[in-house]
């Protein structure tokens, strides 16, 4: 399946944008968990998955991009959206980490993530 690069990049930028021109002195983004506390069973099980990826050893990449999927439901909050980008840009650097340290999996989806930009 082809992913949509280029909307996704957009949306987590918006998202961004959005969050850091509010007038409060800190944008909070809520947590994962908090946020997805009354969203459907099946947002609520991809973002559960997702997060048990970023928490499980070498799992960076499947959590990268089912944080990336997750973000671009049409079905989501703005909060439900900030906090899947949030945890997106967590899974991010550790497939950077990864990719650092000669994992060559996490160097493509990295790859094929910068292409899509």
């Amino acid at each position: 399946m082809k992913r949509n690069w280029q909307g996704i990049a957009g949306a987590g930028w918006l998202v961004l944008l959005v969050l850091g021109c509010r007038r409060s002195e800190e944008a909070k983004v809520p947590e994962l968990g908090t946020a997805f506390e009354k969203a459907g069973a099946e947002a609520k099980a991809q973002a559960a998955q997702a997060a048990a990826e970023l928490n499980a050893p070498d799992s960076a990449g499947k959590a990268f991009l089912d944080f990336q999927s997750l973000s671009s439901r049409s079905d989501l909050t703005p909060e439900q959206r900030a906090a899947a980008m949030k945890s997106m840009l967590e899974a991010g650097k550790k497939l950077k980490e990864a990719s650092d340290k000669g994992d060559t999996e996490a160097g493509k989806i990295l790859d094929a993530y910068r292409a899509g930009k």
